[in-house]
């Protein structure tokens, strides 16, 4: 059976000069508005998850997960909402597979006196939900929100090592449904402007211009840029700050400690040189910056989340150079410039368009990996604050 057609018959009230507004007519017109809410959920958007909802381990380990706020749509097109994160014990005591699954459901609420029988009925339908840990999928309308796969011995859950293949007492969202045809994550990309921007960086920091250009044509992002000017005191304020690295650049205490803090609230910091510029002393400078804001990052192999976030790489890709790409606590070394390759090649020299779209795609894997970083830093708060 086809989930996207809905098994509903729209039928409107007809108003006129003396029509009874009784119940019936009152539920039919409310009625008509709940089914074309559904009809356009189903048909223009399907089923499934439509944002968040991610489900992870508790941490320190347990027989617990927690379920992140988000929203989905459950097959007949009703929407269920998920305010608040909250903690969900696994209450299976046999080995084998369970399914964690939302479902909608409606409280009744408010009651007052009718006036048919003199007995009090409710007022108020709240539309909420509840979650179900099946060892079969329901027959009912539902969203698969996980699944694991227990062993014997009541073992700690956890996240899957290989999300890719998870193993036993691992959290498996390979089956998720995803509702499409949604606009993208609200992002922001920060750019830190050096004071020679004007004569040697102009075209590299037309990188940022380029990519939000090219991925805000569609409805994958919703992006928006913010630059960093010299002398802000402000918190920085974005997902993603793109730095570009120069034998000139001397990052005094308050720029450090500003950076420090956007990399401990979970942004990602992407710093790297300009390859027009030659700068040996370059790779010496974002060495001793990584030593000064208390990272060590570590060579970027097949399995690190930057190379599989959004698109697969077995390996990080060129940008206007081949180079090498590190990262480390949100801090992105690359000797590769995909600043310039977003802006098509350095000014001497332009690039391939495969090289160009690699590029592209990289960045999208760093957008989605600073917005899946930020949101773990955010739920380890939310865990220290509520633990207290």
């Amino acid at each position: 059976m086809d989930n996207s057609v809905p098994r509903v018959e729209l039928k409107r009230v007809n108003p006129f000069m003396g029509l009874m507004i009784d119940a019936d007519t009152w539920r039919d017109s409310h009625d008509y508005h709940r089914y074309v809410e559904q009809v356009h959920n189903l048909s223009l958007h399907g089923w499934g998850v439509a944002s968040g909802l991610e489900v992870d381990a508790a941490s320190p380990t347990d027989r617990s997960i927690w379920i992140r706020p988000g929203v989905a749509m459950d097959s007949e097109g009703r929407l269920i909402i998920v305010a608040q994160p909250f903690r969900y014990q696994i209450v299976t005591q046999d080995a084998g597979l369970i399914y964690l699954v939302l479902m909608f459901r409606e409280i009744p609420t408010d009651n007052v006196l009718s006036l048919e029988d003199n007995t009090e009925k409710p007022s108020r339908l709240r539309e909420a939900y509840a979650i179900y840990e099946r060892d079969r999928l329901p027959d009912q309308p539902h969203v698969e929100l996980a699944r694991i796969q227990l062993s014997a011995g009541k073992k700690s859950i956890k996240d899957a090592a290989d999300p890719t293949n998870p193993g036993a007492d691992e959290i498996d969202k390979r089956f998720r449904e995803q509702a499409a045809i949604r606009p993208g994550p609200r992002t922001t990309v920060g750019v830190w402007r050096p004071g020679d921007v004007a004569n040697t960086l102009a075209h590299h920091l037309g990188g940022p211009t380029r990519l939000l250009s090219s991925l805000s044509s569609g409805a994958e992002w919703r992006l928006r840029r913010r630059d960093q000017p010299e002398g802000n005191e402000e918190p920085l304020s974005c997902d993603l700050l793109v730095m570009p690295v120069t034998a000139k650049l001397a990052l005094n205490e308050k720029d450090r400690n500003r950076l420090d803090a956007y990399l401990d609230g979970g942004g990602v910091l992407l710093a790297e040189a300009c390859a027009s510029g030659g700068d040996a002393d370059s790779q010496r400078v974002m060495a001793t910056m990584a030593q000064s804001l208390g990272r060590k990052p570590q060579p970027v192999n097949r399995a690190h989340a930057l190379l599989t976030a959004r698109h697969v790489f077995s390996a990080a890709p060129p940008g206007a150079v081949a180079g090498q790409v590190f990262e480390g606590d949100g801090l992105i070394l690359s000797t590769a410039d995909y600043t310039c390759a977003w802006n098509g090649g350095t000014v001497d020299k332009g690039l391939d368009r495969a090289i160009i779209r690699s590029a592209v795609e990289f960045a999208e894997n760093m957008l989605a990996f600073a917005l899946t970083r930020r949101g773990n830093v955010l739920k380890s708060q939310y865990v220290q604050v509520k633990g207290k």
